[in-house]
């Protein structure tokens, strides 16, 4: 049921530093909208980019939030003006409240000092446990003594490691907060597993909003010719992109009619341009660069690969899902929550080179079923998330701020 529509001050928080934007951004970027839309003060605390930002940024800006930023070079600081300290001085000193922000764009100062009258804090982070590293942030929270939600995109099965003492921090901040929102059952389940405690309490399980919303199954590609692709961060550590052009480079895929298209930017592009190369797969494996419209990827591409070494619930799986296209994943974090094996695409046991081969192997000589498992990964999504789950979050930051 809606809650109160009073106007709340609300800060969302992401600790995002990879990249000027990712897919990680999505959920709470659209829950400032919708706070924006509902007459809601937003404020954003976001590492500094300079030219590089991000227009989602410069969009909230034009519809009247607050930004403000961490990790800006201090030759490109403004200074503190004096009606800034003197804000901060009547904050301090008095229970008067000033929620007039006269200046919307400013660089990094001490945080705590200027986001006095918040009602609700949310941080989204890329890992789960991205706040247990970041003491500027927590120092934050502690300052303002208002809830705090906590997003936690992405998990860990393999290789997890927490020093003892950031474990008992963690589970120390996953108490105090209001809500700990995973975007996939089972990197709730990691995330007791790693700090050995029930979080059921504060758990709240949200799938990634989509970027696109099909009423009926998109029309099949009529290629002959198999088109693979990948959208993701190029990123092999967490993507494994590299894995899966080895496995194209295998004998048995010589004789085969297919492409492989990879959409997406990263830190490992020129890696790969150099696998590719390696590999002599020129004229099958090509790095597409980054695509916007989600509906022309998959207009013309068969299948989804994704390789994952670790995820939260993957964008691009939803997305390729909706579109009615079946996907070949590793079984990590929300994957197989979404897809089952044989039946709305294929699931590679373990994020390994052999694993992903024979997946792939058994893909191929199935392809005849891949329009008939694309309609039934459509329909799955269609029954089964939530298709506009920044609504979901915006309710949950409403609840805490009016408590």
């Amino acid at each position: 049921m809606p809650v109160s529509s009073t106007s709340k001050n609300i800060l969302f928080i992401s600790t995002m530093t990879g990249s000027p934007w990712g897919g990680s951004e999505v959920l709470w970027y659209l829950t400032a909208l919708k706070a924006l839309k509902e007459g809601h003060e937003v404020s954003i605390y976001y590492k500094y980019w300079g030219d590089q930002e991000s227009h989602h940024l410069s969009n909230l800006r034009s519809l009247g939030a607050e930004i403000r930023y961490y990790g800006q070079p201090k030759e490109d600081q403004l200074p503190v003006s004096f009606l800034d300290k003197l804000r901060h001085l009547i904050n301090r000193n008095s229970a008067f409240e000033i929620r007039k922000k006269e200046r919307k764009d400013t660089r990094e100062e001490p945080a705590g000092d200027h986001f006095y009258g918040v009602d609700v804090v949310c941080v989204s982070q890329g890992t789960t446990y991205d706040i247990v590293n970041r003491s500027d942030i927590r120092e934050l929270i502690e300052s303002l003594q208002k809830p705090y939600i906590l997003i936690a995109q992405f998990n860990y099965d393999y290789g997890f490691s927490l020093p003892m003492p950031k474990v008992e921090l963690g589970k120390e901040i996953f108490r105090k907060a209001f809500k700990v929102v995973f975007v996939s059952e089972t990197n709730k389940i990691f995330a007791e597993h790693q700090l050995f405690e029930d979080l059921s309490k504060r758990a709240h399980v949200l799938n990634n909003p989509f970027k696109v919303i099909n009423k009926k199954p998109m029309a099949y590609p009529k290629s002959e010719t198999m088109v693979f692709a990948s959208v993701a961060r190029l990123h092999c550590k967490t993507k494994a992109l590299d894995i899966v052009i080895k496995c194209f480079a295998q004998s048995e895929w010589k004789e085969r009619n297919w492409v492989y298209h990879i959409y997406g930017s990263g830190p490992d592009e020129a890696y790969l341009k150099a696998l590719i190369k390696f590999y002599k797969l020129e004229n099958k494996v090509v790095l597409k660069g980054h695509q916007t419209d989600v509906t022309q990827i998959w207009e013309h591409s068969h299948i989804l690969v994704l390789p994952s070494l670790a995820e939260g619930t993957p964008l691009s799986l939803q997305e390729a899902m909706i579109c009615a296209r079946p996907a070949i994943v590793t079984d990590i974090a929300g994957n197989t929550e979404l897809v089952e094996n044989g039946h709305s695409g294929f699931v590679a046991e373990a994020p390994s080179f052999n694993s992903l081969s024979a997946i792939m192997n058994r893909a191929w000589k199935e392809q005849e079923r891949w329009q008939e498992m694309g309609v039934e990964a459509f329909r799955y999504v269609k029954e089964n998330l939530t298709l506009n789950p920044e609504h979901d979050l915006y309710e949950i930051l409403i609840h805490a701020a009016s408590e």
